[in-house]
């Protein structure tokens, strides 16, 4: 009765060998298939990156060279006379077709008296023009335009501390060439 305690039958001797060489050989596939598996997706993670920072850059570079040439292209309306800095209605109008060629959130301008003129998004669907009060400095108005960028309905009336305290035209003052601001936050969208 001992001895039949501690026998295995031959059909066991058969089964349990197979057995584990299934087993092995799963476990051994199944590791490999991970291990693949984790480096190519380790290699479409680094390939997709490359990619997306070059399409970044191309946009970033593409934007960048866009302010320039709009820069360079006022400085130019203006030695024309094509512009006139104390025109703020045809300003406005005019940067805003600036705005809509060239896909800017805003283009602007601004006095050393602390006048202001410009137009762009003030809500990611409002195109406006925004502008000083004449005589009060400190508050401005955006209007509502139509397609031609010409003035309809006021939007907003707001007080602000004055546009000469901003980024954009600090980092300018004193300097006789083109220069990229500090980041600042905008005093008519706030962001």
């Amino acid at each position: 009765v001992s001895q039949s305690r501690y026998q295995i039958s031959l059909h066991l001797w058969i089964i349990i060998p197979f057995v584990l060489q299934v087993v092995g050989i799963v476990g051994l596939v199944g590791y490999f298939s991970y291990r693949s598996g984790e480096k190519s997706v380790q290699q479409l993670v680094d390939r997709l990156a490359i990619v997306l920072n070059g399409k970044v850059e191309t946009h970033l570079n593409d934007y960048l060279n866009r302010a320039q040439a709009v820069n360079q292209m006022n400085v130019k309306a203006l030695e024309s006379g094509t512009i006139d800095l104390n025109d703020f209605e045809k300003l406005g109008q005019y940067f805003y077709h600036q705005v809509k060629q060239f896909e800017f959130d805003y283009v602007n301008f601004g006095t050393k008296d602390g006048h202001f003129i410009g137009s762009g998004y003030i809500s990611p669907t409002t195109l406006a023009i925004t502008e000083t009060v004449p005589g009060i400095p400190r508050y401005t108005r955006s209007y509502g335009v139509n397609d031609q960028g010409e003035r309809l309905e006021l939007l907003s009336e707001n007080y602000n501390a004055s546009s000469n305290y901003s980024a954009w035209y600090q980092d300018a003052i004193g300097t006789s060439e083109p220069i990229w601001s500090s980041i600042y936050t905008s005093i008519v969208t706030g962001k």
